[in-house]
């Protein structure tokens, strides 16, 4: 039995589903996509485990072949209330890379917890595993819409605003394997982050599954 097997075997408990929209504090509340409610897989391993709780994503997708680690971040809200000069310091507030390492190490606790044994560690570490940030802006460029929303905004920069933000957060994610490779051994097979927006989740998952199969 390999390690994703062995996942989809775990008690419900640890592994809550629903659709992607549904989560906790969403950004995405249309996206339909089912997967697992990893902050309620973080809150239950760390009581098990007597840790703190960890920075973990917020949502766990298992495909067949697969982990996709999932952090939503919204940023309407933000440009609406604040100047272009602040959206630097907000991505690094996101600090991505403490979500990616934390969540990689509340799987193999979780592992741990179920006593699966090594073998399932090593087929854990084996695993092919993506990150993916998910935002509420589009990542196509459209300028009439991008007026609309955020006039005084844009009245500030010579950068649109959603170009800096999703140049910004493209520089973060390409940043990460490297800084990851050299820190972390949770890290195996961790693929390059990608970067998609709410209106393209579902039909990139759909796209996933008619590939490589769906389990959760």
């Amino acid at each position: 039995m390999n390690v994703i097997k062995h996942l989809l075997s775990i008690d419900k408990d640890w592994f809550v589903t629903m659709p992607l929209g549904e989560l906790d504090k969403s950004c995405c509340p249309r996206a339909q996509t089912e997967v697992i409610d990893f902050d309620q897989t973080k809150t239950l391993a760390s009581r098990m485990m007597k840790k703190p709780t960890p920075k973990s994503c917020d949502a766990l997708k298992i495909l067949e072949q697969r982990l996709d680690f999932i952090e939503m971040k919204g940023w309407r809200e933000f440009i609406r209330r604040n100047p272009s000069s602040a959206v630097p310091a907000q991505i690094t507030k996101f600090n991505l890379k403490q979500k990616i390492t934390d969540s990689l190490g509340v799987l193999k606790d979780v592992i741990t917890l179920m006593q699966l044994g090594d073998t399932a560690q090593e087929q854990y570490w084996e695993t092919v595993k993506y990150y993916i940030v998910v935002i509420d802006i589009h990542l196509e460029d459209n300028p009439l819409e991008h007026l609309a929303l955020s006039l005084d905004f844009l009245s500030e920069s010579s950068t649109p605003v959603r170009q800096q933000i999703i140049q910004g957060l493209s520089e973060e994610l390409g940043k990460l394997p490297e800084q990851l490779t050299a820190t972390s051994e949770l890290s195996a097979n961790l693929h390059q982050p990608l970067l998609k927006s709410c209106d393209d989740i579902d039909a990139y998952y759909a796209s996933s599954i008619q590939e490589g199969g769906s389990t959760l």
